[in-house]
């Protein structure tokens, strides 16, 4: 469980995709901007989650088209 002011833990499966790792690495670094607050926080302005998943898919579509696979986005 993630604590408030402490990095959680991030699970890959060994089948996900670097698309998957970066999507995960920028909700890392989206959080740590925040200082970490804990999962309670997500739950409490849930705006900030929308924010994070939006900013995020938003880089995996930026990806795709910079590789050219638009079937990625």
């Amino acid at each position: 469980a993630s604590m408030p002011g402490r990095p959680g833990s991030i699970v890959f499966d060994p089948e996900g995709s670097i698309s998957a790792i970066r999507h995960e690495y920028g909700h890392y670094l989206d959080d740590q901007a925040l200082g970490f607050p804990g999962q309670r926080f997500y739950y409490e302005y849930p705006q900030f989650r929308v924010a994070t998943e939006r900013s995020q898919y938003l880089e995996e579509i930026r990806a795709a088209r910079q590789l050219g696979d638009s079937t990625a986005r």
